[in-house]
C-alpha cells in the first residue's frame, strides 16, 4: 500500500494539474513510461524525495522529475509553466500503482537498456566500446551510432539513453571508438555525467579537469633558488598517453609541454643563480602562476614590489678631454634592479614588477636621442664629445620636466634647473 504521504502528494498534484495535464499523465502511466531511479528517506522514515524518469515518444532522453512527499511539492525539468505538468502527474500515478503492487518504485518494462561505456588503454589514448545493459543484466553490443538508433533510422536494441550518452555519441562521431588526444578532455568531461563507465571492467568516474604539475620554489644552497616541477600528488597511476588516474577518477593530462603526456618529464628542476632571481620572480613565476599551482618554500627570496616605471641611469665622467658615458636601464632610485638584456638583475630591496612597454620606449629614446645602448660605455673626444654632452643636458632637462609634471603638489609654472654638475664637460667647443 502506498504511504499516506505518497497518496497525499498524488492528490495534491491532481488538484494542481489542469485536466489536460492530468489526462496526459494518466496516459503516460498507462503506457508504462515511468521508471523510478532513486529515493531519499529522512531519519524518521518518511521519504524526502523520489526521483523518476518519464520517457515520452517525442524525446530521445527521459524527462526527470522529483517528488517531495514530505512537503507535498514537486519539480520537473521540462519548460512548462503549469503548476503541475503531465510528467509529475505520470510519476505520481505510477508511484502509487507500484506501491499498490508492493514495489518500492515503478519500473517500466518498455524502457530500453542503459548504456555502459567500456574503456581500454591504447598507445595513443583510450578506446571505447559501448554495450546496452538490459533489465535482466544481459549485455548487447552497441555497434551503430546512438543517434541513429534513437531516431529510428537503424534497427538495434531498445535503449534508454541519457543526455550524457548522446553527447558522448556526438564526440565519437564516425571515427569509431578510438579517443585520441585532440578530444580526450572533452570526452572525459562528457563521460563524467554518464551513469556507467568502466576501465578494464572496473567501475570508474571521469572528469574533464586536466591534471597539471605543481611548481615548488626552494632555496638553493649557496644562494639563488631552485624551481622544481612535481607530479600532482592526486595522481595514483598513468593510464595511457594523456590520461591519468586519481583514485577512481580518470582525468586528462594538461600542460603536456611541461610534464609530458605520460608525466615522463617530471620531476624537472631549474636552478636560478642570485643574479637570475629577477628573471624568476618577474618573468618565470608570473607565467607559471597563470598555468599551474605554485608553492614558494624559499625563505631568502627578495620581496616582490609594486608596478613602477623604469628609468635610465647615466654614469657620466670626464677624463681629461675624454667624455665617458654609460647608460643603465634600472628600476628604483637608488637602483634596486637592473635590466640586462631580457633579464632583470636584483640589486637590493624589493624586486619591482617590470613594465616591458615602458622599457621599450626608454630604449628607443636612448638610441634615438643619445645614440647609446644600455650597459655599453662610450668614450668620446672633440666635437663628438661636445655633441653628446649637449644632448645629455637636454635629456636630463626633459626627465626633470616629466618628474615635475607628475610630482604631487607641483604647479605647471614651477621651474627646475637641471645641469651636469662636477662632471660637466669642458673640452673642445664646436
Amino acid at each position: 500500500m502506498p504511504s499516506p504521504s505518497v497518496t497525499a502528494l498524488r492528490d495534491a498534484i491532481q488538484k494542481a494539474a489542469s485536466s489536460r495535464a492530468w489526462s496526459q499523465g494518466v496516459q503516460l502511466a498507462r503506457e508504462d513510461r515511468v521508471t523510478g531511479t532513486g529515493t531519499r528517506v529522512g531519519a524518521d522514515g518518511v521519504e524526502d524525495e523520489i526521483v523518476c524518469e518519464v520517457r515520452i515518444p517525442s524525446r530521445p532522453v527521459a524527462v526527470a522529475c522529483v517528488l517531495y512527499p514530505r512537503d507535498l511539492e514537486w519539480e520537473c525539468e521540462c519548460p512548462t509553466k503549469e503548476a503541475a505538468c503531465s510528467h509529475v502527474a505520470a510519476a505520481a500515478i505510477a508511484l502509487t500503482q507500484a506501491r499498490d503492487a508492493g514495489d518500492a518504485l515503478p519500473k517500466s518494462k518498455r524502457a530500453g537498456g542503459a548504456i555502459r561505456h567500456l574503456l581500454e588503454p591504447e598507445a595513443g589514448g583510450l578506446s571505447m566500446r559501448r554495450v546496452v545493459v538490459h533489465a535482466d543484466g544481459t549485455e548487447e553490443p552497441l555497434t551503430v551510432p546512438l543517434s541513429s538508433l534513437v531516431s529510428g533510422r537503424v534497427d538495434g536494441p531498445a535503449v534508454a539513453p541519457t543526455q550524457a550518452d548522446l553527447i558522448v555519441d556526438t564526440l565519437l562521431g564516425t571515427r569509431g571508438g578510438m579517443i585520441t588526444a585532440d578530444r580526450l578532455d572533452r570526452m572525459l568531461a562528457a563521460l563524467a555525467e554518464a551513469v556507467d563507465v568502466r576501465l578494464r571492467d572496473e567501475r570508474v568516474t571521469t572528469s574533464g579537469e586536466p591534471v597539471v604539475p605543481h611548481a615548488v620554489i626552494e632555496d638553493e644552497p649557496g644562494g639563488g633558488a631552485r624551481l622544481v616541477l612535481e607530479r600532482d600528488p592526486a595522481v595514483t597511476a598513468v593510464v595511457s598517453l594523456g590520461v591519468v588516474r586519481c583514485g577512481d577518477v580518470l582525468r586528462p593530462v594538461g600542460e603536456i609541454d611541461l610534464q609530458g603526456g605520460r608525466l615522463d618529464r617530471l620531476p624537472a628542476t631549474r636552478v636560478f643563480a642570485p643574479h637570475q632571481l629577477g628573471e624568476l620572480l618577474g618573468k618565470v613565476l608570473p607565467a607559471l602562476d597563470a598555468r599551474l599551482p605554485v608553492e614558494i618554500r624559499a625563505k631568502n627570496l627578495p620581496a616582490l614590489g609594486k608596478h613602477e616605471r623604469p628609468r635610465i641611469a647615466l654614469d657620466v665622467a670626464q677624463k681629461g678631454e675624454v667624455l665617458s658615458v654609460m647608460a643603465l636601464l634600472v628600476y628604483g632610485d637608488p637602483p634596486r634592479a637592473r635590466v640586462d638584456g631580457d633579464r632583470l638583475v636584483h640589486l637590493e630591496g624589493a624586486l619591482p614588477v617590470r613594465d616591458l612597454a615602458a622599457e621599450k620606449q626608454l630604449l628607443w629614446r636612448l638610441r634615438d636621442h643619445l645614440d647609446l645602448a644600455p650597459g655599453r660605455r662610450v668614450e668620446l673626444t672633440g666635437k663628438d664629445a661636445y655633441s653628446l654632452y649637449t644632448r645629455l643636458g637636454a635629456w636630463l632637462r626633459a626627465d626633470a620636466d616629466a618628474a615635475r609634471d607628475t610630482a604631487p603638489g607641483r604647479s605647471p609654472g614651477d621651474q627646475d634647473n637641471v645641469e651636469l654638475e662636477s662632471s660637466d664637460y669642458v673640452g673642445a667647443q664646436p
